[in-house]
């Protein structure tokens, strides 16, 4: 590779603290310096975790994208890229996959890489022609499931070759879980008399579904009258759900902490954690609770029978079912040994798997073949 590093611009919608924006912090943190020079650029503003990697000198752009559809913002991202000389263009998550790959091709950006956090570009019937016409532009997709990337070829219609699965990956040093800091938590919360603490972590959005977690905990509580709901994120349904737990009159049993940075220490306070997504690509906040020890209760869907392969790790239920929701976490309620064991199979699992050099190393080596398929490798 040549002396100067190349540089690879990761384009997505913000850098609030949903999991696909915390793999571009952790990608554009662990890239190798000396081969690559990444920087962000956020169609509608920096967000929450921008500030961790202006710290370390990472540059982080805006373009204060204002409509759905924004022409002058797609102008501005087109000077951006070609001002800055970009060499790999890494677009995450369905509107910056769009919005970057058209800037990128129009600013003749050497390389092109797609990102697929989810299922959504697949599920929405109206953009495969799109799609079908960016790909051929595009170098390679990442997909975060197997499952996702068979969608891509059966559905879209990329070629195998194309499309590339990198599952989402861990510092698990950096997140095991401090005791102090979570008898320090339990306090704060008021939690020293709860018995049971249920715990979900993500964007407080549809996808997620948590009104079918506040619909399963209204059911645990009949037979767990001391358990407590903690919801760890922020979102636009924090509203609609706050009305959801008063009409469910559950309300005394559900915590909303909002956003936290100290997700390992939350997590010491769990029981189990749940989700109760409608759709997902590899969870964070699920690899997360399983690298804390925290047994685990989740929907079957998307990527997250790639993460829970088997009953020996936790427990799948299918989604949009708030009785077999509750009757998941009432079995781990009432069997607490067996659902540790479980917990400890799935944490092994997940440290050989899921990890962030893996998910990095395997990203710098697609971005190295792209690089000798455009011949800038001797």
């Amino acid at each position: 590779m040549k002396d100067k590093p190349l540089k690879v611009m990761h384009v997505i919608e913000d850098l609030e603290s949903g999991g696909a924006e915390r793999v571009v912090v952790e990608l554009t943190r662990g890239l190798n310096a000396q081969h690559f020079s990444p920087m962000v650029c956020c169609l509608r503003k920096k967000g929450a975790l921008a500030a961790e990697l202006e710290q370390l000198g990472i540059p982080v752009f805006v373009m204060n994208k204002r409509s759905k559809i924004d022409l002058a913002m797609l102008w501005r991202l087109t000077r951006l890229l070609r001002s800055q000389k970009i060499a790999i263009v890494h677009c995450h998550v369905f509107t910056a996959n769009l919005w970057g790959r058209l800037a990128a091709l129009l600013a003749r950006v050497p390389a092109i890489v797609t990102h697929e956090h989810s299922s959504i570009s697949v599920d929405r019937q109206a953009v495969h022609r799109l799609e079908r016409l960016l790909s051929r532009g595009t170098d390679a997709v990442i997909t975060v499931t197997e499952q996702l990337a068979q969608r891509w070829r059966d559905e879209i219609g990329v070629s195998a070759q194309n499309v590339r699965t990198v599952y989402n990956g861990l510092d698990v040093v950096h997140h095991l879980t401090d005791p102090a800091a979570v008898r320090k938590l339990r306090s704060e919360f008021g939690l020293q008399k709860c018995g049971h603490v249920i715990g979900a972590v993500g964007r407080l959005e549809w996808r997620k579904n948590f009104k079918l977690l506040l619909e399963a905990l209204a059911i645990v509580l009949h037979s767990h009258p001391n358990t407590t709901l903690m919801i760890v994120g922020a979102g636009e349904e924090e509203t609609a759900l706050k009305a959801h737990a008063v009409e469910l009159k559950i309300a005394q049993n559900v915590i909303f902490a909002g956003y936290r940075a100290d997700i390992a220490e939350m997590l010491g306070l769990f029981s189990v954690f749940c989700m109760s997504s409608d759709t997902e690509g590899i969870s964070l906040a699920l690899l997360e609770a399983i690298t804390a020890g925290v047994p685990v209760v989740a929907t079957r869907v998307g990527g997250t029978p790639e993460v829970i392969r088997d009953e020996s790790m936790g427990t799948l239920v299918p989604p949009r079912n708030a009785d077999a929701l509750a009757h998941a976490v009432k079995a781990v309620l009432d069997h607490p040994q067996a659902a540790q064991h479980k917990a400890q199979t799935a944490r092994q699992k997940v440290a050989e798997i899921f990890t962030k050099e893996k998910m990095i190393r395997e990203i710098e080596m697609l971005y190295r073949e792209i690089i000798r398929a455009r011949k800038w490798l001797s």
